[in-house]
């Protein structure tokens, strides 16, 4: 890591401020990126490395222990699109010229269906409709 880089700290909190201002996300949604891209810087520094010399190795071990320790494909997700979010952002800015999130696919997030009406709640609604009223003839 080269001593004159700005640390990692820097680089989020000056990204986190493009969202807010420049891009008008939430606060809940800025802070969500926030943490989570600290609690990735911290996962490179464990390796002596930073936001802007790490590869694309990195990006792909740092998910794969946040989902060994049993994070939902969810918060993986997000995740994702705060790395993808604040390397194109380093793009961007000229503060790195490769995105080592480049190849990177968000994972699968479950779909579930919808739920079940009660019947009677379902019959309520079709009777309303076969009322003998002009609104309901004329529709």
């Amino acid at each position: 890591m080269q001593g004159n880089l700005q640390p990692d700290k820097q680089i989020i909190e000056e990204y986190i401020y493009h969202l807010k201002v420049e891009r008008g996300l939430s606060s809940n949604t800025c802070s969500s990126y926030e943490r989570d891209l600290l609690k990735f810087s911290d996962f490179l520094h464990q390796r002596i490395n930073s936001i802007l010399e790490c590869a694309p190795s990195d990006i792909y071990d740092f998910l794969s222990s946040q989902k060994e320790k049993g994070y939902s494909a969810k918060t993986l997700a997000r995740y994702t699109s705060a790395l993808r979010g604040i390397f194109a952002f380093l793009g961007q800015e000229d503060m790195r010229l490769d995105d080592p999130t480049l190849y990177l696919a968000p994972p699968r997030t479950e779909q579930t269906l919808p739920g079940v009406l009660p019947e009677n709640t379902l019959t309520n609604a079709l009777d309303e409709t076969q009322s003998d009223s002009d609104l309901v003839i004329r529709d």
